[in-house]
């Protein structure tokens, strides 16, 4: 299997640094490593190019936030004729034989389109943060399993299937993503690729978390703005009407709270999400001094 990486960069040098090293430096390299900046407008794509001359970087024209870059990562992946696309974005430290780990599986699994690794939290190397993640089948809240929560009470377990793996690193065979097509660019960030792994699931492919691969990454927090449009998204794309209109009357009692407590940045926030959903309004979240988040 021939494999092309795609490392999605904003603004993260040089923090992407350990993450290119290690990539490059497993025991399983890529054949085609690309680096995607996502129009930084700053002095890290010259500082990546004169640093790993031996990794081809494409620029974005503008922020196309993580489906945009990654679909142009992807592309140019595929028009190299790879057999598999490794997504990972510029936080995300792979341990050695993580990509070795996860080609295997795929290589033994034919009916599987996409595979992920355990990722623990880089301030806390032991401690889980999500291995495999659940859509919850009446709700349909996105979890991420982390039980048991460190990295030794994983330790020989096989394969698992599971309904999405979050977005930091994906193995993608790329026959399945030949079969899908691009990751939906409407969501810019967060949720897309929950989408992508329905839409995979829906047209008949395995989603897997591979335990003995191991990465680290540490969760940050999502603008509530995008949070609750993206939310609306996903579940017009995917769940029963029932499931949106619960949603729906979800947000507005949630509203209702924030008026009742003062909490206007919040408050308009969310009505703004809600309203860019209405509006099929997508792309990045509108500047903002003070952006109402919530914990990934």
């Amino acid at each position: 299997m021939r494999i092309g990486a795609v490392v999605l960069h904003y603004r993260h040098w040089p923090g992407i640094q350990p993450v290119i090293e290690r990539l490059l430096g497993g025991s399983r390299p890529p054949d085609l490593t690309v680096v995607v900046d996502n129009h930084s407008a700053d002095a890290s794509p010259a500082a990546i190019r004169g640093s790993f001359p031996g990794v081809e970087l494409v620029e974005a024209p503008t922020n196309l936030g993580y489906a945009g870059g990654m679909n142009l990562g992807i592309g140019r992946v595929i028009e190299a004729g790879m057999d598999g696309v490794l997504l990972v974005t510029h936080d995300c430290v792979l341990a050695r034989s993580a990509l070795a780990r996860m080609e295997a599986r795929l290589g033994r699994a034919p009916g599987v389109g996409v595979v992920g690794p355990l990722t623990a939290l880089a301030s806390r190397p032991e401690e889980v943060f999500a291995a495999g993640c659940s859509l919850d089948p009446h709700t349909w809240e996105t979890k991420l399993g982390a039980d048991p929560g460190t990295v030794e009470g994983w330790a020989g377990r096989p394969p698992m299937a599971c309904d999405w793996l979050t977005g930091s690193c994906l193995l993608f065979r790329t026959s399945a993503i030949e079969q899908v097509g691009p990751m939906d660019e409407r969501f810019f960030l967060y949720f897309e690729e929950v989408d992508y792994q329905l839409r995979l699931r829906e047209a008949g492919w395995g989603v897997e978390c591979v335990p003995s691969a191991l990465a680290w990454q540490e969760p940050g927090f999502i603008p509530l703005e995008l949070w609750v449009r993206n939310r609306l998204l996903l579940l017009a794309l995917h769940a029963p009407g029932r499931v949106l209109a619960r949603e729906t009357r979800t947000q507005l009692r949630a509203s209702a709270v924030e008026l009742r407590r003062g909490e206007i940045d919040r408050l308009t926030a969310r009505l703004r999400g809600a309203a860019r959903f209405a509006l099929r309004s997508w792309g990045p979240p509108r500047p903002a001094g003070r952006r109402p988040v919530v914990r990934r």
